[in-house]
């Protein structure tokens, strides 16, 4: 019994090292490994972006479901709520800088104060209206600031960027000093900028580029209707910019809960594909993907 015990683990030793053996036919070479119809029985799958992995490659989705993620969405918000705030300040810097000028601050609806305004005060409201004609077309210079961040950074860490931008100028025009106003012209300048840089760049990025001018279109086409809400909302708030500026930034605050968001949903994708790589592949000290051999069944033990 001891000897036939020996020669039983002695061949069940050999079968299990023949199973572990390599064959021609049992490897898959790098590309085959990648391919998402191994994956995902061919059917599209979102996956980490393949040019810098800073954000979900939403491409292979079909044109519909890229409409309902939380990312176009997201997006799309965002693009046009600050949008519609930036165009209006461009609409009201003017009244803006003569009540701030006049000393009445935010609160041109104050018709004693305004009407207590000098020709002088007119006159230097005047010169900061050209100063900000200056200073807005150089925006430009930060565009490539932006850029950079999105080469190196996940998107919703330069979403959070750019979001605060819009929030560190919508507090500064809250501000009732022309010096601060100054101040929030030059962010404004960058904001602004920042805004296209980050939204079109976004969008290629995560939604890929056979899409990219029908999105594009359609947040173009989304904002021309919103814009539309300009001239009403400069009229009929009665020229209240402190309440304007503020309702904004109660807005802008809530997209940082977006950039949240997205953040999770890009690591938590992240954990998935790891894990999905990692219980998929079974690699070789060569980087080969080796599919486990099939073991023969023992035959029937004799009795005696």
């Amino acid at each position: 019994d001891a000897d036939f015990a020996a020669g039983l683990r002695e061949r069940t030793n050999s079968l299990g090292q023949w199973s572990r053996s390599e064959s021609p036919g049992d490897t898959l070479d790098e590309d085959d490994e990648t391919d998402p119809l191994l994956h995902n029985g061919g059917r599209p799958q979102m996956a980490i972006s393949s040019d810098n992995h800073l954000c979900l490659d939403l491409s292979s989705m079909p044109l519909r479901e890229q409409l309902c993620t939380p990312e176009w969405i997201g997006l799309l918000l965002f693009f046009n709520v600050q949008l519609l705030s930036s165009t209006f300040f461009m609409t009201a810097v003017g009244d803006q800088l003569s009540c701030v000028v006049c000393g009445c601050g935010g609160r041109c609806w104050d018709s004693a104060c305004m009407h207590s305004c000098t020709p002088d005060n007119h006159v230097a409201a005047d010169h900061w209206l050209v100063a900000f004609g200056i200073i807005y077309p150089l925006g430009f210079i930060t565009t490539p600031l932006c850029g950079y961040l999105q080469d190196r950074y996940q998107l919703s860490v330069v979403l959070i960027f750019v979001n605060f931008t819009f929030v560190l100028w919508q507090a500064v025009s809250l501000l009732p000093f022309i010096q601060a106003q100054a101040v929030g012209i030059v962010i404004f300048a960058a904001a602004r900028q920042f805004l296209f840089s980050f939204f079109f760049a976004a969008v290629g990025s995560t939604f890929g580029y056979e899409n990219f001018g029908f999105l594009t279109g359609l947040a173009n086409a989304v904002s021309a209707g919103v814009l539309m809400l300009d001239a009403p909302l400069y009229e009929y708030t009665a020229s209240q910019f402190d309440i304007v500026y503020a309702s904004f930034l109660l807005l802008t605050l809530l997209f940082f809960i977006f950039a949240v968001i997205i953040k999770r949903r890009f690591n938590q994708h992240l954990i998935n594909q790891v894990c999905d790589e990692s219980h998929w592949d079974d690699r070789s000290q060569h980087g080969r993907v080796v599919l486990p051999a099939v073991v023969p069944p023992l035959p029937p033990l004799l009795d005696g």
